[in-house]
């Protein structure tokens, strides 16, 4: 009974990989990393951090508008032409006291 659950396991587990590996219809855009960590000494200023948009889709993602709140700002946006299938693009994202001097 063991092999017999293991093989079903295994199937069930390869049949769901196939069905979210493929490709999504129209844009679907993907953002990593979720989270980003600012976290430096008092009295300094962390260095800007990339956040990538992935377009995973099959057709082009349009970005219509990025934005960011609390004390960041997006200090590089390479996302606003837009993201075509299977390609990404970068934000970096920066303290907003840093940039603002």
């Amino acid at each position: 009974m063991k092999h017999a659950y293991f093989i079903c396991l295994f199937l069930c587990l390869t049949t769901l990989a196939a069905r979210s590996a493929q490709a999504q219809t129209g844009p679907y855009g993907v953002v990593s990393p979720t989270t980003l960590n600012f976290q430096v000494p008092v009295g300094q200023t962390s260095p800007p951090q990339l956040i990538s948009l992935k377009n995973t889709g099959d057709s082009e993602l349009t970005v219509s508008d990025i934005s960011i709140s609390g004390d960041f700002a997006i200090t590089v946006n390479h996302c606003a032409k837009g993201v075509k299938p299977a390609t990404h693009c970068n934000e970096e994202i920066g303290e907003h006291s840093r940039f603002m001097r």
